[in-house]
């Protein structure tokens, strides 16, 4: 079985295997953050859900994330969801409302702590598997190089002080030519 059957099979396994209940059942199956991934999830869904997923940002820097619908996917024996939001909070507020499965890139300014929230509904007496991705990418610490016209102004000005404390060759030619 390829991997591309054999997850959505333990998720859907995993679903069923939960005890019953009334409130919304929610699978998930998680990969190891590595480099630049600080979320990588693909998750499985038998009724309405509002889920949550935070995320350490250890620097300033751009955030991208992801949610796309299995179902959605061309030649996808998986159902698709009926809707599908998400959206990303601070401890501060809101940083993106909850909209449509998709992508959105976020410029961070400081470390923080963001929590991802999905919300969805799979087609009626259904199941739905979504995946949900986060990268990161610190920003670059610029390297600042020494103003140029300050430096070229202090220089000329030491070599300018310099030479008229010890009396140059021309400005000696100058004054005997006068007297």
């Amino acid at each position: 079985m390829s991997r591309a059957k054999l997850i959505p099979a333990l998720l859907v396994a995993g679903l069923y295997a939960a005890p019953p209940a009334h409130a919304a059942a929610v699978t998930c199956t998680e990969t190891t953050p590595q480099g630049t991934v600080l979320l990588s999830e693909s998750c499985a869904a038998t009724s309405g859900f509002d889920t949550s997923a935070p995320i350490s940002i250890p620097s300033a820097g751009e955030l991208d994330v992801s949610l796309g619908d299995e179902g959605s996917l061309p030649g996808s024996a998986v159902p698709s969801f009926a809707a599908l939001q998400f959206g990303i909070n601070s401890l501060s507020g809101a940083l993106v409302p909850l909209g449509a499965a998709g992508v959105e890139t976020l410029d961070l300014t400081a470390p923080q702590q963001v929590y991802i929230e999905v919300v969805g509904a799979p087609q009626s007496s259904s199941y739905g598997i979504y995946n949900l991705n986060a990268t990161f990418v610190a920003a670059s610490s610029a390297v600042s190089l020494p103003p140029g016209a300050p430096l070229l102004i202090l220089g000329t000005g030491a070599l300018w002080i310099s030479a008229r404390r010890r009396g140059s060759p021309a400005h000696a030619i100058s004054t005997s030519a006068i007297g």
